[in-house]
């Protein structure tokens, strides 16, 4: 796997230190059931300091089908998710080309990959994950979850992060298609609580990194200001 580099940095021009988190879009998910999608902190820059301090993530486009089971039920609230296993993907392509395909299975009461990449899924800008044939009760196994990860974009570290992720049903085959947008939040202590609705942790801002790409540019700058707002991105 050979991704796009993309650098973000976020400077702190207000008077006081400042944690700034990325997340990723939801992902395109069609095919089966899935119920909520949560979303997962791609990656934390803790306590910036104001005025001259600026965080900065560098982001690969690769991207990863992660699997595991969570320590409560997703939708119970304070839940973090940490990739148990995952696998590189490749996403299907326009003219053809196969995208990934992953069987999941319930192995020891976690959710599992079954084999190798089956290669057969056909949706353009999509991999696949599966459950055809499985036969589990989903209420004896509320933990569980699937989804899509990415290298974490903090300097330094190389640790698959899961950035999207819902609970499957049995019998499914789920589309799962990247969306290459991130956003930017700040506050005092970042969270690693699963995020329904990112907005709800206050003042976010959307970075297009599809825009940016369009224009020939992989490098994003924005700013917290004075009073707490986050000024346009700037592509260069």
């Amino acid at each position: 796997m050979s991704g796009i580099h993309y650098t973000i940095q976020i400077a702190n021009k207000t008077h006081l230190p400042q944690s700034f988190q990325i997340f990723t879009a939801k992902p395109r998910i069609t095919g089966g059931e899935t119920g909520q999608v949560f979303l997962s902190t791609l990656g934390s820059a803790p306590a910036i300091a104001p005025g001259t301090g600026f965080a900065e993530f560098v982001l690969i486009s690769e991207y990863y089908a992660v699997c595991g089971s969570a320590p409560e039920p997703l939708a119970s609230g304070g839940v973090a998710v940490f990739s148990e296993s995952s696998k590189p993907v490749h996403l299907a392509e326009s003219n053809g080309k196969l995208g990934s395909d992953f069987k999941l299975t319930v192995d020891n009461g976690m959710l599992a990959f079954a084999g190798d990449d089956i290669r057969d899924s056909t949706v353009s800008g999509a991999f696949s994950l599966n459950t055809m044939n499985e036969t589990w009760d989903p209420s004896n196994y509320p933990n569980l979850y699937c989804g899509i990860g990415c290298r974490s974009p903090v300097p330094g570290t190389n640790q698959v992060v899961p950035v999207a992720v819902f609970a499957p049903n049995p019998n499914q085959k789920y589309s799962i298609a990247p969306v290459n947008k991130v956003y930017i939040a700040y506050s005092e202590q970042p969270s690693t609580s699963l995020q329904t609705d990112i907005s709800n942790l206050g003042e976010v801002v959307e970075i297009d990194l599809t825009q940016g790409l369009q224009e020939g540019h992989t490098n994003a700058t924005v700013t917290l200001q004075p009073d707490f707002t986050f000024s346009p991105v700037e592509f260069s």
